[in-house]
Order: C-alpha cells, then sequence, then structure tokens
C-alpha cells in the first residue's frame, strides 16, 4: 500500500485526470440507465407463473385493460363516441395488437353505466405489455376532451410500470433529503467544510461512475427496476464510510504531528488496507446474490457489486490524492478545541465498557434478540403486492377499482 501511494502522489495529474475522464463518461452512461430498465423479473424463470407467461407471450389473449369514467350526465351516444375515440387510440400504439370490450354487466342505476372497460391485447410478453402500458398511459388521456372523462390503464404491465416510476420518483425524494443529512453528519464529525465534503465528493463520483459501469452492462443484461435504489444505497453508504475511514486517520496522525505526506503513507498501510480487505469481504458477500435463480435480484446484485468496486478503488486510489491536494484544508495539523473534548468522552467511554465488558455483551445480546424476535414471523406477515398497495390517487389502483365496480360495463346500449 505504501509503494501504491508513492505511485498516486507522483502522478497526482493523471490520476485526477482519469478521475474525470470516468466520471463524465459514467455520467453520460448513468443518465441512460433509467430507460434501459425491464420491470419485473422477481420469479425465478423455472417458476410456474414464468413459464405461463412465456407460453402466453405471442398468445391473443389482453394482458392490459383500460377504464373510461365518463363525466355525469353524459349520454349514451356520447360515451360511445369516447370510447371509440379511445379505442382507435389504443390501437395506434406500438405493441397494441388488438382492442375489445369487456362482456356486459348490468347497470345498477336507471341511467346507465359510467364507466366502459376495454381488454388491450399486446405483444413482447411481460416485458412488452409493461412497455405498451407506460405507452397508453401517456397517449390515451390526450384522446378524449378535457373534462369529457377520465383514462386509466389497468393490468399487471400498468402496475409494474406505475412501481417502476414511482420506487425512481421515491430515490430521488430520498436522496434529496439523505445527501443534506450526510454532509451535516461529516461536518460534526470533522468539524471542517473541506474534510467533510471529501467523503461524500468520493462517494458520489463513485456512484456515478458506478451506475455508468451499470449502464454499459444493460446493453447486454436486462436490468430491473431495482437497479438503481439497491446500487445507490449499496454505492453512499460505502464510499462515504471508506473515505471517512481515511480522512480521520490521517487528521489523526497530523494532529499528532506528522506531515499530510507521512500520514498519507501511514494511513494507507494501516486503514487502507483495512478498508481493502473490507471491500473484498462486502463483494463476496454481495457475490452470493448472484447464485438467485431471479433476474430482479441478479441484476441487483451485480450493480451493488459494480458500484461497491469502484467505490473501493476511488476511496483508495482519489482518496489520497484528494487529501494530499487540499493538504492542511483537510487535515490540520492542530486539533480543534472541540474535537480533542469529544475524542476524550469516546476514551473515558471506551475505557467504561472495557471495564465492565460482561455487562456490557450480556446488555447488548438481550437488546439484539429482542429486536430479532418480530423477524421469525416475518415470512407469515408479508403481503403479495397488489394495486391496492398504490397510492389511493395512482391511476392504476383507480382502473382496478373502477373496473370492479358493479356498473361498470363494456360499452354503452
Amino acid at each position: 500500500m505504501e509503494r501504491l501511494t508513492t505511485f498516486l502522489l507522483a502522478h497526482r495529474r493523471r490520476v485526477l485526470g482519469a478521475w474525470v475522464l470516468l466520471i463524465v463518461l459514467g455520467g453520460v452512461f448513468a443518465a441512460r440507465l433509467p430507460s434501459r430498465i425491464v420491470p419485473g423479473g422477481e420469479a425465478p424463470a423455472s417458476s410456474q407463473s414464468e413459464v405461463v407467461a412465456r407460453a402466453l407471450a405471442h398468445s391473443p389473449l389482453p394482458s392490459l385493460f383500460v377504464v373510461i369514467h365518463v363525466a355525469p350526465g353524459t349520454t349514451h351516444r356520447q360515451q360511445a363516441q369516447l370510447t371509440s375515440s379511445v379505442a382507435a387510440a389504443a390501437l395506434r400504439v406500438k405493441g397494441v395488437t388488438s382492442v375489445s370490450p369487456m362482456p356486459d354487466t348490468r347497470p345498477t342505476q336507471p341511467g346507465g353505466a359510467q364507466v366502459t372497460v376495454l381488454n388491450i391485447s399486446t405483444n413482447g410478453g411481460t416485458d412488452g405489455a409493461v412497455k405498451t402500458a407506460h405507452a397508453l398511459s401517456q397517449s390515451l388521456p390526450r384522446a378524449v376532451p378535457n373534462g369529457a372523462a377520465q383514462v386509466y390503464v389497468g393490468g399487471f404491465g400498468a402496475y409494474r410500470d406505475e412501481i417502476t416510476i414511482d420506487s425512481q420518483q421515491s430515490l430521488e425524494r430520498a436522496e434529496r433529503v439523505g445527501i443534506p443529512i450526510v454532509l451535516i453528519v461529516l461536518l460534526i464529525t470533522f468539524g471542517s467544510i473541506w474534510a467533510a465534503a471529501l467523503p461524500l465528493a468520493i462517494a458520489l463520483t463513485a456512484l456515478v461512475i458506478g451506475l455508468g459501469g451499470v449502464g454499459v452492462a444493460s446493453y447486454f443484461l436486462p436490468m430491473s427496476d431495482y437497479v438503481t435504489n439497491a446500487a445507490s444505497m449499496i454505492g453512499l453508504a460505502l464510499g462515504v464510510d471508506y473515505a471517512m475511514f481515511l480522512v480521520q486517520r490521517v487528521r489523526e496522525l497530523t494532529h499528532s504531528g506528522r506531515s499530510v505526506t507521512d500520514a498519507l503513507h501511514e494511513a494507507m498501510r494501516t486503514t487502507g488496507s483495512a478498508v481493502l480487505w473490507s471491500g473484498i469481504t462486502v463483494l463476496m458477500a454481495e457475490s452470493t446474490l448472484l447464485l438467485v435463480d431471479s433476474r430482479a435480484i441478479r441484476s441487483a446484485a451485480f450493480a451493488m457489486v459494480v458500484v461497491t468496486l469502484f467505490a473501493l478503488v476511488t476511496a483508495l486510489l482519489i482518496g489520497p490524492v484528494l487529501i494530499c491536494v487540499l493538504g492542511s484544508q483537510v487535515a490540520p495539523a492542530r486539533r480543534h478545541a472541540a474535537q480533542s473534548r469529544a475524542a476524550r468522552g469516546w476514551a473515558r467511554w471506551a475505557r467504561h465498557v472495557t471495564r465492565h465488558g460482561p455487562a456490557w455483551l450480556i446488555a447488548s445480546a438481550v437488546v439484539m434478540v429482542g429486536l430479532a424476535v418480530p423477524a421469525i414471523k416475518l415470512h407469515s406477515s408479508v403481503s403479495i403486492s397488489s394495486a391496492s398497495s398504490l397510492p389511493a390517487s395512482s391511476s392504476v389502483r383507480q382502473a382496478y377499482e373502477l373496473a370492479a365496480e358493479p356498473s361498470a360495463t363494456a360499452r354503452p346500449r
């Protein structure tokens, strides 16, 4: 590790240049990754559901349905015209092979039904149904005049499409909240904006490069909608941790009077080696998920492995160079008074725990067992995912609920 550190510091400009190039290339492919996501694939390829799905891939049976909810006061003739417009618009969508009305149901009110349901047949199996559902949800609302009717798309393909969109939006919201929280925690830990920003910068850039690598692989391998969530969670956590360990060790050594360069060599020899073996252990653990017979889990595992690898490499190759470039702004020679008090506090706590080791060991074991007990019955309390798990405002959930109403009908009389 010391020879590696010497090499990195001697060629710091080339190392930083290669890092910037990888960030740019990774950003390009990472930006294209969401459009190449293939929803579904949770079930094993050998499962009965997947066997049936493959057998029905080219079947004329409907895989989606469209619900047309007309405004109150709409006449039967107007409802028929709206239905015809929506059916014609659906047939123009790529992937739709046929549109047919569902069998009539008896209206519960004398005024007639206010809901029309159409069956939609698609090609391409489950994956094709997901893509077609997305296209239908974008185009069909424009096929009716404003306020004349509400159009909803239902079916498993529509459900998977909405789950994918919701997961991507949730990830964006989590990142907007989580990244500032991480920065605040690092500021409290180091008491320096430069020392706090460096681990976060390493983690974010490693995540971009890692997702870029996954984006390149998506041209050859199908990637599920769990990829970005799993990769972001693992990439940010490990990137921040590995870089933070290195920064903290260098700061401790500079506080004891060493130069930044000497502190880097010593930190890489000790903490750097620990980070390396920690990363290898994590990579081996994540790789075991590749043995699971599920396309979704395998692709998520592949993304985690790639992002973990780049988080480890970025922390060990870019971290020392950035610390050397920033110098005393990251690792000052003197420790702040508040940091000294915190260090003394942690030292007192460590002495207290070691003096009362058996008691703390028993107490910790009791707490851990208590937290683990509810997991025994977890398998029996997990509910099957369905449209009812979507928000009440979800268009797919509304499609199911409206289609299930006893007044729903295929076409007005």
